[in-house]
């Protein structure tokens, strides 16, 4: 015949082995969230990094190809005497069509893109401005045999000649994103950096 004590010692040790492997799966569970959390927080500058040259990349090619629609024209000029300097400047289309004091038909074309080539120590270096409609520089591009060096872009709002933000990437993966000061919505002055690390060997 089984006592209540006894019974009461078996209910006792059933409610503590309970709570022990109650608190075991939490301490795993815990210890594992930490872990994630852990392998997230270094993952996230190349993540970090990655959807911040996205987006700079695809405002780019919008820079690119409303380029690409606008321009009509272009002049090209080259260094004196034959020289290894070349500047092609493109204009878009003919605009606001006018008829001037001396009766001559004439009309406003405004720069869409200037690009400057020239070599120095056999590499050929070249430089690539681009412009919106109202003149406004808002891509600047660095390239060195080729490849690109350097990348500056400028975002203004729509009736103001300053730039918000401005968006520099370097060769080597760095990029700088500056919001500049709002005197309207009394925004400060913001600057965030982005790396993408790399190993030594390159």
């Amino acid at each position: 015949m089984i006592s209540i004590r006894s019974t009461g010692s078996v209910l006792v040790l059933l409610v503590l082995s309970c709570l022990s492997a109650q608190a075991q799966s939490q301490s795993v569970t815990v210890q594992s969230t930490v872990v994630r959390a852990a392998g997230a927080e270094a993952a996230s500058p190349l993540t970090r990094y990655t959807a911040v040259r996205d987006s700079l990349m695809r405002r780019v090619d919008r820079v690119h190809a409303q380029a690409e629609l606008r321009m009509a024209s272009f002049k090209s000029t080259r260094g004196s005497f034959g020289g290894l300097h070349r500047r092609v400047r493109s204009y878009d289309a003919t605009t606001a069509p006018f008829i001037s004091d001396t009766g001559v038909r004439s009309a406003t074309t405004h720069l869409v893109k200037s690009q400057l080539t020239k070599q120095r120590d056999g590499i050929e270096l070249e430089k690539v401005r681009y412009y919106d409609p109202k003149g406004r520089l808002v891509l600047s591009e660095q390239y060195e045999g080729h490849r690109l060096t350097q990348l500056e872009l400028l975002e203004y709002p729509e009736l103001l000649n300053v730039p918000t933000t401005t968006w520099l990437l370097v060769r080597g993966d760095y990029i700088m994103r500056t919001s500049n000061p709002d005197s309207i919505t009394k925004t400060p002055k913001k600057i965030s950096y982005y790396f993408s690390y790399r190993p030594n060997a390159e």
